[in-house]
């Protein structure tokens, strides 16, 4: 059993302080992610051999479906074909240049090896963990290791979120580049809710043709949320 804090200590778990609760229900992914580190570790490479089995055989093979491309761009601006999809009832933001240039049923993938493709990519990858197809997710867009480990396990004790579920109240709102050294990432995402701004930041890897998540050692696949008044220092993705 997890112990239980007063919620004041400063050291106090960041799935258990009041901020990160509000800003967890607006999209599912938060909320997911949320309870996920909640849970024990007593039994998480049990919980992990469980997910990875149940994923298709051919998964498991190494195999990279992105087409190599030179970067398209290199600069933090959003870019001129940015669109809007939506990943189980999150609104994403995408482009045809920067990525996912592949869209293989619930999994979107192949980002651009640019600021801007690894910035979708960890917001894609992240809302992906909600759904039905969080597992191969998991396997083919988190880093393998300890904290890939951890998130699957602690995955398997959270019910899928529905898609028809009520609509997120709030949404992706913008970037901005913390670190970037090629073939790795510091991306700082910034979401916008009814009361402001909330920010949070993902570590991305390059691997296999793509980015991908690379998770704490505690399964978190981004850092604490932290409330912004203002989006200062942001790339917004809608001016």
């Amino acid at each position: 059993m997890p112990r239980t804090r007063r919620p004041s200590t400063p050291d106090t778990p960041y799935w258990t302080h009041r901020s990160w609760q509000a800003s967890a229900a607006f999209l599912a992914v938060v909320a997911l992610a949320a309870a996920v580190v909640f849970f024990t570790s007593g039994a998480e490479r049990g919980g992990y051999a469980r997910a990875v089995s149940r994923t298709p055989a051919s998964s498991e093979v190494r195999v990279n479906p992105c087409r190599a491309q030179a970067p398209a761009q290199q600069s933090e601006g959003a870019p001129a074909d940015l669109r809007w999809g939506t990943v189980h009832g999150t609104r994403v933001p995408v482009s045809a240049s920067q990525g996912p240039a592949r869209r293989e049923g619930r999994l979107w993938r192949c980002f651009a090896r640019t600021r801007v493709g690894a910035a979708l990519a960890a917001q894609i990858i992240c809302s992906q963990m909600s759904s039905p197809a969080w597992r191969l997710a998991v396997q083919d867009q988190v880093v393998p290791g300890r904290g890939r480990e951890r998130f699957a396990a602690k995955r398997e004790f959270v019910q899928d979120t529905a898609e028809s579920a009520a609509p997120a109240t709030a949404t992706w709102a913008g970037y901005r580049t913390l670190s970037y050294q090629g073939r790795s990432a510091t991306v700082g995402l910034l979401i916008k809710t009814a009361q402001g701004y909330t920010a949070t930041s993902v570590r991305m890897r390059w691997a296999d043709g793509d980015w991908k998540v690379l998770a704490g050692d505690d399964g978190a696949l981004y850092s604490r949320l932290t409330a912004s008044a203002v989006p200062s220092g942001y790339t917004l993705w809608e001016a």
